[in-house]
């Protein structure tokens, strides 16, 4: 598994949109005490848990490539 600290720096080296970034920081608790499930996030940014697979495997091929 990868360290938040990885996931943070694979956001900044991808291409990802400052939507997609806040969605993933969302998705994984970065800066606040829970993460969000793929059903709070459906509900709350309209993002589809399909959708959200796509950003995080963005991100994932990311830390692949660094690693």
């Amino acid at each position: 598994m990868f360290s938040i600290e990885e996931v943070i720096q694979a956001m900044d080296a991808s291409n990802l949109s400052v939507f997609e970034k806040q969605i993933l920081k969302l998705r994984f608790g970065i800066g606040r005490p829970q993460p969000l499930t793929l059903k709070e996030l459906e509900e709350t940014q309209g993002v589809t848990p399909w959708a959200l697979r796509q950003i995080e495997a963005k991100v994932i091929q990311q830390l692949h490539r660094s690693k």
